[in-house]
């Protein structure tokens, strides 16, 4: 392969990551398995969280107001190794469920290995610690992590 071509391809691919956030996705899932040491097949998914409400008859209604991204793990020791890091770099997130909140809780975050992080902390940690240059989590889509 030619130099040019290398670089056309690279040009090419940072194109694209500006303009798809599917992309961008992958990006930040890789950076996060790749940061906190685990295998390829561990990759965790991330997705924005929407803000969810539990209505008068016990259902949950989810909002379209984006509060932050889920980031699911398939192995609780992922989960585990990515909150040590971001208590290494103090950012603030939620992934342990109180006993007396569990059933609220377990429907706001079915799965049990997710780390919720507020938008301005999934921002910081995005810009600051892997260091990929988004505008904000905001862009990264709507799918949102299922268990």
């Amino acid at each position: 392969m030619k130099y040019s071509e290398y670089i056309n391809l690279h040009l090419n691919f940072l194109k694209e990551f500006d303009e798809n956030p599917e992309v961008q996705e992958i990006a930040i899932e890789h950076s996060i398995r790749r940061v906190i040491g685990t295998n390829y097949g561990h990759k965790p998914t991330v997705a924005l969280a929407k803000a969810q409400v539990i209505d008068k008859d016990g259902k949950l209604q989810e909002t379209d107001e984006i509060v932050g991204i889920n980031v699911a793990f398939h192995h609780e020791n992922d989960r585990d190794s990515f909150a040590k890091l971001l208590d290494f770099k103090e950012y603030s997130y939620i992934c342990h469920l109180q006993n007396k909140d569990r059933a609220v809780m377990e429907k706001l975050m079915p799965n049990k290995h997710t780390v919720f992080m507020s938008t301005d902390q999934a921002n910081k940690f995005i810009k600051g610690t892997l260091q990929i240059k988004i505008d904000s989590v905001e862009q990264l889509g709507t799918r949102l992590v299922k268990s």
